[in-house]
Order: structure tokens, then sequence, then C-alpha cells
């Protein structure tokens, strides 16, 4: 992982870029303070739709990658049985059993 401050990248933005689209990570510093930092994305996993909609500002993509196991606890968790009423009701119903 390299390190570089704002003012050099500012410089050298487009040769740091393909620096990061190769695979490297770079911390970018500001007076010696760590600001943020710059990762590849594998495009290979996003579909084009979704890409245009990131370019938009219309989606965020996730910070982590779903696992097997949390998508497995999480499809398997407990789902409010609605036999009538409207979804508010259901809702305050839920929100009471869990209180």
């Amino acid at each position: 992982m390299k390190t570089v401050n704002v003012a050099e990248l500012k410089d050298k933005l487009s040769s740091y870029l393909d620096e990061v689209e190769n695979g490297e990570e770079l911390i970018v510093v500001n007076r010696k303070k760590p600001v943020a930092r710059l990762l590849p994305l594998d495009s290979n996993k996003q579909d084009p739709d979704e890409w245009e909609l990131v370019i938009q500002g219309k989606l965020r993509l996730p910070a982590k990658q779903v696992t097997a196991s949390y998508l497995k606890r999480f499809l398997s968790a407990r789902k409010p049985e609605i036999k009538e009423g409207s979804s508010l009701d259901a809702l305050t119903m839920d929100r009471s059993e869990t209180d």
C-alpha cells in the first residue's frame, strides 16, 4: 500500500489512477494526516446498468460483500404474519413484540 500527498496526487493523478487500476491501494494524506483510501474496483462483478446508476449518483456500491452465511441468516429470519389489517398495523404489532 502506497501513501501519496494530496498535492502530488493532483499533479500526477493519471499515473496514480493507472496504479490503482492495476491493483495498487493508495492512502491519501493531507498535512501528514490520512484522509482517504483509493481502491481498485472490480468492474467485472457489476452489471453495466448498475455502473451507470453509480455514475449518476443514484446507487452506491456496497462497502462489504454479502457472505453466504449472512444471506442464509437473513433469509431465515422470522417474518411477521399478516392476516388482516394494514401494513402499518403489522409494523406496529411487530415492533411491540420485540420491545
